[in-house]
């Protein structure tokens, strides 16, 4: 059995700071791609390819609680669509 994955993610961000909260908001396209081969020695030769894509945005807050420890959430939708072919 073999496979791979790949990823693929293009955006933009800015980071804006207000007092100690760092805010940076996120805009980008995703491509997640994965390809499955099952196969044995019964004549078994199946394969599943898989596509995610879409938009997604997102924001990334951090506030500092000590001189070396933050406090750090994200926060993220993604609007995917998702294609797949199989071979059975």
């Amino acid at each position: 059995n073999k496979w791979y994955s790949r990823n693929f993610q293009l955006g933009l961000s800015y980071q804006w700071q207000l007092n100690k909260i760092k805010l940076k908001p996120i805009l980008a396209y995703n491509l997640s791609q994965q390809l499955l081969y099952l196969q044995d020695n019964n004549n078994l030769n199946s394969s599943y390819k898989t596509n995610w894509y879409g938009v997604m945005a997102g924001l990334n807050v951090k506030y500092p609680l000590l001189k070396s420890l933050e406090f750090s959430h994200i926060l993220d939708y993604h609007q995917l669509k998702y294609r797949a072919v199989a071979n059975w």
